[in-house]
């Protein structure tokens, strides 16, 4: 099975497509490569009620529109290269 990849031509090629692709459509940092409802991730996180404890009620205000989160980075063939989640802001509870 293994991996398909579709590579841009240059390492800036790839670069754009991470960190720009359709970023200022959704007012994000890099490329939105999926949203994940509000209501798909208190369906589904375990132990909910302990992070919004510290975190505050999901989806949260960072990488969110208020009704889910976008999950930052690109899908290229089968890989998909992300984004790491934004912290160490102000109001981070990890800071």
């Amino acid at each position: 099975r293994g991996y398909s990849v579709d590579l841009p031509a240059t390492v800036d090629d790839l670069r754009a497509i991470v960190l720009q692709g359709n970023a200022a459509q959704y007012g994000q940092e890099a490329n939105v490569a999926a949203h994940i409802s509000a209501d798909d991730i208190v369906r589904g996180t375990p132990y909910l009620s302990e992070i919004e404890a510290v975190w505050g009620p999901a989806p949260g205000r960072v990488q969110s529109d208020g009704r889910g989160v976008f999950i930052l980075g690109a899908e290229l063939g089968n890989v998909f290269i992300g984004v790491q989640p934004a912290f160490g802001y102000e109001g981070d509870p990890m800071r």
